[in-house]
């Protein structure tokens, strides 16, 4: 990757060299980028992170970067099999499609998207009621029924000519007009009920739950509302590279919100 990103600004400008390199990566050793190169050298935490810099990369690409070093560098499979993970979920970029009115009722109840994550990893013709024995909290054998017949109903699970249940869509969301709206915030909060039931219902090494209280600027919020985004697009994008069989359903709610009001204003 080095070789190939020298190669082409030395075919741009004669001028650029190991020198201008190591200069603008704030490295004092010119040679050292050659060596690193030719396998002889290996690029170690803030050296990777200024040749990152020195390249132009932003957050995510310097992100990237740092995963490709890391494979390149991985002492056991294990580690290999990890890091070549990340680099391919950062690969593929996953697709969110958007649900259109007529699918919203998707979201009148929280155990639908348990369900319709669920049925494709069972065999064909899985029972209603071995299905809702499955989900946690407990659902109906009934709730299952109805589920999947909405589900079916409203194209966003399908039957394959084997009969087993598939996904039409790998990711789906909806949009933030005011009508759909309500029927999102209405769910996140059903699952956020169901978030707080987690401790109750499994092992702590089953679930991660983490918090944090913290001050930040106007323009720091922005920015961590950001980073909430881009990690939701990266675990989709892990999801979507992950090749082995799923044998579990899992729930992640992201949440970010003002504790206090704005200090010297009059905002809520």
């Amino acid at each position: 990757f080095l070789r190939d990103y020298y190669q082409e600004k030395k075919a741009a400008s004669k001028s650029f060299s190991y020198v201008n390199f190591a200069r603008k990566a704030k490295i004092s050793s010119s040679g050292f980028l050659l060596h690193v190169i030719k396998g002889e050298r290996n690029l170690t935490g803030p050296v990777l992170v200024n040749v990152a810099q020195a390249m132009g990369f932003d957050r995510p690409q310097t992100e990237y970067f740092g995963d490709l070093v890391a494979f390149d560098q991985a002492k056991s499979q294990a580690e290999k099999n990890f890091r070549y993970g990340k680099i391919m979920a950062q690969r593929r970029s996953a697709e969110v499609k958007q649900l259109e009115d007529s699918q919203y009722a998707f979201y009148s109840d929280w155990h639908h998207s348990v369900i319709r994550e669920l049925a494709p990893l069972l065999a064909p013709g899985t029972a209603p009621a071995q299905l809702a024995k499955l989900v946690i909290p407990a659902i109906g054998a009934g709730e299952a029924g109805s589920s999947l017949k909405l589900q079916e109903q409203l194209g966003l699970l399908r039957r394959t000519p084997e009969g087993r249940l598939a996904q039409s869509e790998p990711f789906i969301g909806g949009s933030g007009a005011p009508a759909r709206k309500l029927a999102i915030t209405r769910f996140q909060r059903a699952m956020l009920e169901v978030a707080g039931q987690a401790w109750d219902n499994f092992e702590e090494n089953a679930i991660a739950m983490q918090t944090a209280t913290l001050s930040l600027s106007a323009e720091a919020a922005l920015a961590a509302k950001a980073e909430l985004k881009d990690f939701l697009k990266r675990l989709l994008a892990l999801a979507q590279a992950d090749k082995r069989p799923a044998d579990r359903v899992y729930q992640l709610n992201l949440n970010f919100f003002p504790v206090s009001k704005t200090v010297g204003g009059q905002s809520k």
